[in-house]
């Protein structure tokens, strides 16, 4: 029997190998990436390999991704599979997931004959880097925002320039025929061909509406570029609250983020890492074509704001919370900390500089360390000569640690939410 292959590749031929992790596979709750990671682990060994690549999603250059085959008797995969599992809590697929779920995460033994028939199979086999992976609107890829539509059975994103259509092919999808290549993988919506139709030769349209909540705030996901996502504010769900709004940046503090740029009263947009995106939804709604137009089909509030059924709402694994520490509140903990365990230190004259996910604490005295905040009101110290890139880098790790991957259960979605 031929077995089936594991894979976390997607095509792309600006890379040095040819492929790239594909960042539209969601990720892992923690417990889960720990889970399938340990499993990928334990399978039986094809072909062993001390050869490594660099990690194209990591400023680090080392190669540090195996790549020694294994398999379970009925899948096989490599090693960079478990690493980017592990690392960055990459989903190997919904398909693999729900057969390690079914036999709850513990592997087959492999016998030396089984595994000497897979090797024959890798070996036997023409090397083919990735699969073509195509665009599906069933939840189980993380998509940006924007307008999707199927045309011709297979899903593209879309410009709506009515009575045409603008259909983008996206890096790691195959080119279809008839599609003119267009070299646009740095612009905004990266795009390697289209193709311009009239608008009733598609079958059907959507708007994927992908949204998230940073530092207290709702934004909307417009980009995926690995393990980091383009954000900008003023998107978002519009859930209605039963209890008091968490804390968010004030416009002027918004200007203070490292990460963040302030493009004007309400623009806000800020690069972050997937592991800061808390309460990562998406929503996949039907539109239609009226008068010209793009529209949803369920339109509540008759303004053309989506209001998605609970069926067309899917949740991926993120933390649960992404608080937010304002400056005077950052202040007041530090006061009360240094009062309580280091009351020499001089208190007067704390200044609060903004890190990526908490505070660093300046004075004027001449001092040996300097203390920090984070954003959830926990207190670390730093010797005072320490680089402040340094200095955040360990902040947010320790940060991270504390609000891991969860799998949070779905809210209960009344269809009355609106996505912006």
């Amino acid at each position: 029997m031929t077995t089936r292959v594991v894979s976390v590749w997607r095509a792309d031929p600006d890379s040095e190998l040819g492929v790239a992790p594909d960042e539209s596979l969601p990720r892992l709750s923690t417990q889960d990436a720990v889970r399938v990671a340990n499993y990928l682990d334990g399978g039986a060994v094809v072909a062993r390999t001390t050869a490594r690549i660099g990690d194209p999603w990591s400023d680090d250059p080392t190669a540090r991704v195996p790549l020694t085959q294994r398999t379970d008797g009925v899948w096989r995969w490599d090693d960079a599979v478990s690493y980017f599992v592990r690392h960055y809590n990459l989903s190997p697929g919904a398909e693999f997931l729900a057969y390690l779920r079914e036999r709850g995460f513990s592997a087959p033994p492999v016998s030396a004959a089984e595994a000497s028939a897979v090797a024959d199979e890798v070996f036997g086999t023409p090397s083919v880097p990735s699969p073509d992976r195509p665009l599906r609107l069933d939840g189980t890829q993380l998509l940006p925002r924007d307008y999707y539509c199927v045309y011709q059975g297979r899903v593209f994103r879309c410009y709506d320039d009515a009575p045409r259509i603008d259909l983008l092919v996206s890096p790691g999808q195959g080119i279809p025929k008839g599609f003119e290549p267009k070299d646009a993988r740095n612009a905004f919506v990266q795009t390697i061909a289209y193709k311009t139709v009239a608008a009733s030769e598609v079958e059907a349209f959507y708007r994927v509406i992908t949204t998230c909540r940073y530092k207290g705030a709702p934004f909307s996901i417009e980009r995926i570029d690995g393990p980091r996502l383009r954000v900008s504010i003023g998107g978002g769900r519009r859930v209605k609250r039963t209890v008091q709004e968490a804390p968010s940046p004030t416009f002027n503090e918004w200007g203070h983020f490292p990460n963040a740029e302030v493009l004007g009263m309400g623009e806000i947009l800020a690069t972050i890492d997937i592991a800061e995106a808390a309460q990562v939804t998406m929503a996949i709604v039907p539109y239609h074509l009226v008068s010209g137009r793009l529209v949803p089909v369920r339109d509540l509030s008759g303004a053309g704001y989506p209001a998605p059924t609970a069926d067309e709402i899917f949740y991926f694994p993120s933390p649960a919370d992404s608080p937010y520490l304002p400056p005077a509140q950052a202040l007041a903990t530090i006061r009360d900390f240094l009062a309580a365990h280091d009351p020499a230190y001089p208190a007067d004259g704390l200044t609060p500089e903004r890190l990526r996910n908490g505070w660093r604490l300046t004075t004027n005295h001449p001092v040996d360390i300097l203390y920090c905040v984070a954003d959830d009101d926990q207190v670390s110290s730093a010797p005072a000569a320490a680089p402040v890139s340094k200095v955040s880098s360990q902040l947010s790790a320790e940060f991270r640690q504390r609000h891991p991957f969860v799998d949070p259960p779905p809210p209960h979605d009344t269809g009355t939410d609106l996505f912006a």
